[in-house]
């Protein structure tokens, strides 16, 4: 039995498959008990008894698509051989991608309203064979996407004179939130038709509040009780907060700057007045941004 398998060169993108076979030298029936694989690699079936004199296999498969350069990934067989109950196998084998991508992913980090960003990138052959780019689609209707053929001036001295510029663009208008998804770029080269190019990042509102909900939880009073907020101006320009209020009787809302247009602490007080049991309700905050004029804040909490 070779325990190390080396699958040589190998596209990206393709499947490796090989099946190992263990040999039962001994007198009584060999049993495998389990297979466990490291990641990316996985064990497509195996034989769990094998008789004395004869063989088994266990076949593994890599897929490779998320790999370049060279790999080791190994699978280990529990056997009830006390001699010799563990046997590691090695899938070993040397990614080569069929084209080039640089760079690799696309990532933003931007204030919703700020100035839109972009993310160029290079694409092209990693062998003679001509590449054609016929479409690259966005996964989001904010994030615009091109392509055309790279000038002389923009081509990677490491590549071939056909390079293709692939540039994605944030619109300024993106909503709060995180992205995570892939452009999809179309090609005329077979086993490489779609390739993958990751999108990552996250667009910030204009006004960030830490924690981003003011939960007292449960408390008696025998005097008033404040919790504060962290109110956080995270754009380029300055930005004053106004007013706080709630609309909760009983809970008093008051602002105190912390670096002027930058940073603001809201302090929360319940009246010892207040009526026993749950209370729950919004804290508005009025700024001076004309992208995020209002922020509203849930509060709750219960009297005892």
């Amino acid at each position: 039995m070779a325990p190390i398998y080396d699958a040589g060169a190998v596209d990206k993108g393709e499947t490796i498959r090989h099946s190992f076979e263990i040999r039962n030298v001994g007198t009584e029936t060999l049993r495998i008990r389990d297979v466990s694989s490291s990641c990316g690699c996985a064990v497509a079936e195996f034989d769990r008894s094998i008789e004395p004199g004869k063989s088994g296999r266990v076949v593994t498969t890599v897929e490779t698509g998320d790999f370049r350069g060279p790999i080791a990934k190994a699978v280990t067989v529990f056997t009830d051989d006390t001699a010799n109950p563990r046997i590691k196998l090695v899938v070993k084998a040397d990614i080569r991608p069929k084209f080039e991508l640089q760079p690799v992913y696309a990532r933003f980090v931007v204030v919703v309203g700020e100035e839109h960003l972009t993310s160029e990138h290079l694409l092209w052959a990693s062998d003679a064979t001509p590449l054609e780019v016929t479409a690259v689609e966005s996964p989001y209707g904010f994030l615009g996407v091109s392509h055309r053929e790279a000038t002389a001036e923009e081509r990677r001295s490491e590549g071939p004179d056909k390079q293709w510029k692939i540039v994605l663009t944030l619109a300024d208008d993106a909503p709060v939130g995180p992205m995570a998804d892939y452009v999809r770029i179309r090609t005329n080269r077979p086993g490489s038709k779609l390739i993958n190019l990751p999108v990552s990042g996250f667009v910030r509102p204009v006004i960030a509040v830490r924690p981003r909900m003011a939960d007292f939880g449960r408390r008696e009073l025998d005097g008033p009780y404040s919790a504060f907020l962290e109110v956080e101006n995270l754009s380029s320009a300055t930005v004053d907060v106004t007013s706080a209020e709630t609309d909760i009787t009983g809970v008093v809302a008051d602002i105190e700057p912390i670096d002027g247009g930058k940073k603001f602490r809201v302090r929360l007080t319940l009246d010892p007045g207040m009526e026993k049991g749950l209370f729950s309700g919004k804290l508005r905050l009025e700024t001076s941004s004309r992208l995020q004029p209002v922020v509203e804040v849930d509060v709750t909490g219960t009297i005892l």
